[in-house]
């Protein structure tokens, strides 16, 4: 994935969009979903989009947690020095599924006003556009303190393959307990259920289901011109309804935002939710 990604031109990245527009799309990408268990895995972490990249170095200012949690919870802590690209690596991966986790500490933007709007309006955030509007706010900058919450999902085997479907045990598909985090409510590495054609992901806030929610699933493919991303918003139970995803890389990702009241310096804080996944060749309906 990073060799597709780096052919994309991640040198050209701020030339080809403004790079406060691409911040909120962040996310982990070891250099295999399905890596050799025992060995070495280097892990990047990327801001961007579809064929606009760069890679985000190590900067221990801003990261608060980084780590593997294990189908056991037990935590793997992801090495790495200050500046380091990769930004980490873990030494010898251990057998089985796993997540790498991704936590920083907040932030500081402001945008000006037309490029705040364009944003929420990419993110599915009416509510903050009616906010701002009702308060009197559309016309100032866009103040806000975020924060990035990433996740990537992980199998290691024996041999590093990931030829087939592959069953995930229960503790796998549960929340890791980020502040915020879109979880997976069915196993994306395996066939779609025949009563199903949908993949469910649940938005968690604080541990709470958060309605409303606009979460995109995207194929992260260089190669090609105009890839699948698809859109859904979270019901009462924060579950959003994907297509099943076909054999590929794909990212999911929402933005959860409220407003910092009693702040002096902003006015929205903000998670950058982000979940990443590989679905093997030929597990997906699509996938052939």
């Amino acid at each position: 994935m990073r060799a597709r990604l780096r052919s994309a031109g991640a040198a050209l990245l701020l030339l080809a969009a403004p790079a406060a527009l691409l911040a909120h799309n962040f996310w982990v990408e070891p250099a295999t979903l399905f890596p050799r268990s025992g060995a070495r895995l280097d892990v990047s972490l990327c801001i961007g989009h579809h064929r606009e990249v760069e890679f985000y170095a190590r900067n221990p200012r801003h990261a608060a947690e980084f780590y593997v949690l294990k189908a056991d919870r037990t935590k793997v802590n992801v090495a790495g020095e200050p500046g380091a690209q990769p930004a980490g690596h873990v030494e010898s991966m251990p057998e089985g599924p796993a997540w790498i986790v991704y936590r920083s500490n907040f932030s500081s933007s402001e945008l000006e006003p037309a490029r705040f709007e364009a944003y929420l309006q990419e993110e599915g955030l009416e509510h903050v556009v009616a906010e701002r509007t009702a308060r009197g706010e559309s016309e100032r900058p866009g103040r806000e303190r975020y924060a990035r919450a990433a996740k990537a999902l992980l199998v290691a085997s024996a041999d590093g393959g990931s030829a087939g479907a592959m069953e995930l045990p229960e503790p796998t598909l549960a929340p890791v307990g980020l502040p915020a985090e879109l979880v997976l409510k069915s196993n994306p590495l395996v066939p779609a259920p025949p009563d199903t054609t949908h993949l469910a992901l649940q938005l968690l806030v604080d541990g709470e289901p958060r309605s409303g929610a606009l979460v995109t699933l995207q194929l992260l493919a260089a190669d090609v011109e105009a890839p699948p991303v698809h859109r859904a918003r979270t019901d009462d139970a924060g579950v959003a309804k994907l297509p099943w995803p076909q054999a590929g890389q794909w990212l999911a990702t929402t933005v959860h935002m409220v407003r910092a009241d009693g702040e002096a310096d902003f006015e929205w804080r903000s998670h950058f939710v982000s979940l990443r996944f590989d679905v093997p060749g030929g597990s997906g309906p699509a996938g052939k």
